[in-house]
């Protein structure tokens, strides 16, 4: 799931916010719950980049790039 996954990776992809992380968080309808805290941090931090979460670096991917990641709802997360 996105939480087990989160909770050993910082972020979708390598040591800093890219386009991977914005991939992944537009495959969501909304923020995780609570009780899935490790999804939950990575969701508040990289909605707080904003408007400029679109200029994060790396390349733009289909979110089923991310399968294994992105298919886990927030509920499951």
């Amino acid at each position: 799931s996105l939480n087990e996954y989160l909770a050993d990776n910082r972020y979708i992809e390598g040591f800093q916010p890219s386009q991977a992380d914005t991939t992944v968080i537009h495959s969501l309808s909304s923020a995780p719950s609570a009780q899935h805290t490790h999804a939950l941090r990575w969701y508040n931090h990289i909605k707080s980049y904003g408007k400029s979460i679109t200029s994060l670096p790396g390349g733009k991917k289909d979110s089923s790039a991310f399968s294994e990641t992105s298919k886990s709802s927030p509920a499951k997360a």
